[in-house]
């Protein structure tokens, strides 16, 4: 059995030992290289970034391109005494100091006395001050003096999480390195390397897990790693995983989804109930869910893109097979929603209580048809690719204009109340318009905006395939218009069969002709509307699948 004193945690067995090492801060390396290169080092550095990200590293490499044998040189040997000496923390002539527990004038009185004295066995004396902004105010005024003219064979690493905490004096007189946060993939591809030396094998969903979870610090993911090879041996899936970080199942997340899908919002609600009796933490699930959401909106992008997504293979399939139940502008606007409301419920005092009402707001979200897709259902226009709901309509033979002339008034009345009696679409659809009135409400489904101003107009003559309107001088403006001029001839071509041809002219006075329809008696027919004819049309009809609607009531608008 292996002596388990001797075990080194893997965040210090693989700690960077030389610029090369340093994952995703190449641009730091090459610009530290290059003054080793051209003998302009500065007398005092200053490393600042988040925990983990690699200061202290850079500072002891620095300190081994300094001080190795062969050095100065951007690239040290690692083999020599002081290149080894230094990476074990044991060198002489390279002090440590935790400002952390030494921040006190009396610990850099101390340092300014040592400073005089030459270096034991290296080139220089460098001193490394870790957490540099817990100094006290009298320590960094000790510390000035020196840190702006220190002997020739004396260099300051400096390294903080918070430079804004260290005084302007201080940051004036060093050259600063900002470590930004390693991003995900360059924390995966690090990992990846580590687990391969280690003989270890780990889930791809459990490695973008494990970087997405580090937040930045490949510290923090190398200690996770180290659990994770302590708690599953050499093979590491994303269950394990989720158990040693504790995040939530993804069951309470897709359960919570379902729940929305079937609009069930009492459902969704006794979700956030089952939570709490698991031991869930709230404000936990609510992170993991807007990741989950954010998947969803991934997956519907495209299902090629699951490289991105942290789930194994089962949960992926069940997220793609959620995510064919709705539109993108619904989970677009599901994750919207959430996030609106995230930031207030991480900080909320009661946080079941914000997560329950904005659970009832997503109940509420619905499943959005696109403004273009709308419009073409209105104008009763199938895009490509687009499947509606409504049958095809039947195709009408065409009728030449004397049969429509010579038709029978009572042969028309006769029609008339066969289509009361059964007022179906299709046969209001197929019934071919014998007069002005009729040849109205045929276009009206079609071109309610233009059939609208046709209301006031006056029939002057048709005959055969030429009709004459007459219009006021209002409406006659509106219409006055090619587009709509050339729809209006296109759907009378369609409803006869021939060509058409539409002659619009301009009344004058009261804009009433002898053959048309007087204006009285355009309003008494809008006042003696059928009820189960507004039920009926195409229009209405459209508008109630679409907006899955019902009609309450029906009044007269005049």
């Amino acid at each position: 059995m292996a002596d388990s004193s001797s075990y080194q945690v893997l965040a210090r067995k693989w700690r960077p030992q030389s610029f090369a090492d340093l994952a995703g801060l190449q641009h730091i390396a090459k610009t530290l290289q290059n003054a080793i290169r051209t003998e302009r080092v500065s007398h005092a550095f200053l490393f600042t970034g988040s925990r983990g990200v690699g200061k202290t590293s850079a500072a002891r490499i620095m300190a081994k391109c300094l001080n190795c044998f062969q050095g100065p040189t951007p690239d040290p040997c690692g083999t020599c005494d002081n290149c080894l000496s230094i990476a074990a923390g044991s060198n002489p002539d390279v002090i440590e100091i935790d400002a952390a527990s030494n921040r006190g004038i009396n610990e850099i009185r101390q340092l300014r006395e040592n400073v005089g004295y030459l270096p034991q066995v290296s080139a220089y004396k460098i001193y490394i001050i870790d957490e540099v902004h817990m100094l006290t105010t009298e320590a960094f005024n000790a510390l000035l003096k020196t840190l702006e003219e220190p002997p020739d064979h004396v260099k300051f690493i400096l390294a903080t999480t918070e430079p804004h905490k260290i005084p302007i004096t201080i940051l004036s007189r060093c050259h600063r390195y900002d470590f930004g946060r390693l991003s995900a993939a360059v924390i995966e591809q690090a990992i990846q390397g580590v687990a391969e030396k280690e003989g270890l094998e780990i889930e791809p969903a459990a490695l973008k897990l494990l970087a997405r979870e580090a937040d930045g610090s490949m510290r923090d993911a190398l200690s996770v790693l180290d659990q994770a090879m302590a708690f599953s041996g050499d093979h590491v899936g994303i269950d394990d995983l989720r158990v040693i970080l504790g995040v939530v199942e993804a069951r309470y997340a897709s359960a919570l989804v379902e729940a929305l899908l079937d609009r069930k919002i009492p459902a969704a609600l006794q979700q956030i109930t089952e939570l709490e009796k698991a031991g869930v933490d709230i404000k936990r699930f609510a992170r993991d869910f807007l990741f989950y959401l954010r998947n969803l909106v991934v997956l519907k992008v495209s299902p090629e893109l699951k490289t991105l997504v942290e789930a194994g293979d089962e949960e992926l399939q069940q997220m793609i097979n959620l995510v064919k139940r709705a539109n993108l502008s619904y989970w677009q606007q599901l994750f919207d929603l959430f996030q609106e409301q995230y930031a207030a419920l991480m900080a909320a005092n009661l946080p079941r209580l914000h997560l329950e009402m904005t659970v009832v707001r997503l109940g509420m979200a619905r499943d959005l048809v696109p403004v273009d897709e709308l419009i073409n259902r209105l104008q009763g226009i199938e895009p490509e690719g687009l499947l509606l709901e409504s049958s095809p309509l039947p195709t009408r033979q065409p009728l030449s204009p004397s049969s429509v002339s010579e038709a029978k008034p009572d042969e028309l009345q006769e029609e008339s109340r066969q289509g009361q009696e059964e007022p179906s679409l299709l046969q209001a659809q197929s019934a071919i318009p014998r007069d002005w009135p009729s040849l109205l409400e045929a276009l009206r489904p079609h071109l309610p905006s233009i059939t609208a101003v046709l209301d006031n107009a006056t029939l002057l003559k048709w005959e055969k395939n030429r009709l004459e309107l007459g219009l006021p001088g209002y409406a006659y403006g509106l219409l006055r218009d090619e587009e709509k001029e050339r729809r209006l001839k296109k759907q009378l071509e369609q409803i006869f069969g021939e060509e058409f041809v539409v002659v619009l002219s301009q009344l004058s006075g009261n804009g009433n002709g002898g053959n048309g329809m007087k204006t009285t008696e355009a309003k008494s027919k809008k006042g003696n509307f059928n009820k189960q004819d507004i039920i009926n049309d195409e229009m209405v009809r459209s508008l109630i699948d679409i907006f899955d609607a019902q009609i309450e009531e029906i009044k007269p608008v005049f």
